[in-house]
């Protein structure tokens, strides 16, 4: 597998000159989407690379990994994530979803019920929204000030550099969607019986919304995004190719903090 070549056609945020999250396309580069598209197969051959590195991770003890997923109502983050587990055997990883706070929750601070699902030791653990919707929320819908959006990236800042002091390999992913595909996937939802039970009237109030989303979204990304937590802005309007550049981020991630394994030896 060609890790590199793929790598740097997606770079993460930090490293992107002039960021702006509207001027990124919400498809892969050239005549990449065409390939992902038509050739690549449900389960390929990164599945079993990444489930090696998962399993390197686990016992070793040592380190732990979380991965974050943001993204527009509709833009994908359960079927994405379905789709990892469905290629890996591995029953060790933990799904963590965060909706609105319980009462409960709110008498603590914004990250005291984050804190608590964080992976420990060995432990791999997949955010569906996270810490981060306390200032996309919480900024766009209003009802807290801008000092207090300010007080919490800060906040954000300092609790991932404390995770990582903890050896934990933090990897980021906003899954980009435009406004017309989040029309068309809602839209499907409306037209199946089945699928009312994932429609909320707050998508759709959210939805008018959109530009307020993606400045926040854009200010966010810019200001938490480092190399020791990067954020990735992941083309996802075709799941087959968001599938496959989570997959080739989290092996790139994994391989630069775990060392290659020593090659089996029947002697």
């Amino acid at each position: 597998m060609k890790m590199q070549s793929e790598i740097s056609s997606i770079p993460p945020v930090h490293e992107i000159s002039s960021f702006n999250l509207c001027t990124l396309s919400t498809q892969s580069p050239g005549q990449k989407a065409l390939i992902l598209q038509n050739k690549l197969p449900e389960i390929d051959e990164s599945f079993f690379v990444l489930e090696q590195k998962i399993s390197q991770l686990e016992k070793g003890r040592q380190l732990s990994l979380l991965l974050i997923l943001q993204g527009m109502d509709a833009s994908g983050k359960d079927s994405a994530i379905r789709a990892l587990l469905k290629g890996l055997r591995d029953n060790n990883l933990r799904v963590e979803a965060f909706r609105e706070p319980s009462h409960d929750e709110l008498q603590h601070d914004f990250l005291w019920r984050v804190h608590q699902k964080s992976p420990a030791k060995g432990e791999v653990v997949i955010f569906n929204r996270s810490h981060y919707e306390d200032v996309l929320v919480a900024r766009v819908r209003g009802g807290i000030s801008k000092n207090v959006i300010e007080k919490r990236i800060r906040h954000i800042v300092n609790f991932e550099s404390l995770l990582i002091d903890h050896q934990v390999i933090i990897l980021k992913c906003f899954l980009h969607i435009t406004k017309e595909e989040q029309r068309l996937r809602l839209q499907a939802r409306l037209d199946d019986p089945s699928k009312h039970g994932k429609l909320n009237r707050a998508d759709f109030q959210d939805r008018e919304r959109w530009d307020d989303y993606m400045q926040a979204y854009d200010d966010a990304l810019k200001r938490t995004s480092s190399e020791e937590a990067p954020w990735y802005v992941i083309p996802s309007d075709h799941k087959v190719e968001r599938d496959h550049w989570l997959r080739t981020i989290l092996i790139s991630r994994l391989m630069n903090h775990l060392a290659p394994e020593a090659p089996f030896n029947a002697d």
